[in-house]
């Protein structure tokens, strides 16, 4: 075989493989970023959780200055905050950015609480929010814990009367799988959910969600 012959074959062998060498890299860049994003997702979830949990240190998320540690901790995700200076906002805004915080505090009714069971709460023995606040553009993902109606949170603070939350069905939080824990004790749920990547016929990621409980 001459030498030009085998400069030949090389430029046919190399546009044979062009198009499935392109679709691995543009995978494998894919792939890169939806890994990066879940790790972003994730610990935006778990930073958010662990400071919910120190709410007696006053933090608020209803606030503006609460949310914007939030946008900076979310990265390049697209979270945006929704409350304007002193003027809180715990619904977020819907079309307001590409990801979104959900802050649950829930707890658990059971006899110390409600003494009569059904006949003082109608939500005895289940789990249920105390306080809902959404950060973001809540268009992009729900709650996948549930969502107590409007109408029961309070609009500038996100709490749940004592009320509202033994008797109201709304008000019972889904959370299947977690342990009681002695009645009246609270948990603090952040959930998140960004962006993810998508890479046609071989990656589809169109967003990524995690949650965090402390």
């Amino acid at each position: 075989m001459t030498r030009k012959n085998s400069r030949g074959n090389s430029a046919l062998e190399f546009a044979l493989l062009l198009p499935f060498m392109t679709t691995l890299l543009l995978g494998t860049i894919g792939a890169g970023f939806g890994l990066l994003h879940n790790l972003e997702v994730i610990q935006l979830a778990r930073d958010t959780a662990r400071l919910y949990a120190k709410q007696a240190q006053n933090i608020n998320f209803a606030l503006q200055g609460t949310q914007d540690i939030l946008v900076t901790l979310a990265g390049d995700l697209g979270l945006q905050q929704t409350a304007s200076g002193t003027t809180p906002n715990v619904f977020g805004t819907a079309g307001t950015g590409t990801a979104v915080v959900y802050v649950s505090e829930v707890l658990y009714l059971g006899q110390n609480l409600c003494p009569n069971g059904t006949a003082s709460c109608a939500n005895y023995e289940h789990w249920v929010f105390a306080q809902r606040i959404v950060i973001g553009n809540p268009s992009v993902d729900s709650s996948h814990f549930g969502s107590p109606s409007a109408s029961i949170i309070n609009s500038t603070t996100g709490t749940i009367t004592t009320a509202n939350y033994e008797n109201n069905a709304t008000a019972i939080a889904n959370m299947t799988g977690v342990a009681a824990l002695p009645t009246g004790a609270y948990l603090y749920v952040a959930e998140a959910t960004g962006p993810g990547v998508s890479v046609p016929g071989f990656w589809n990621s169109p967003k990524v969600y995690s949650y965090a409980i402390f």
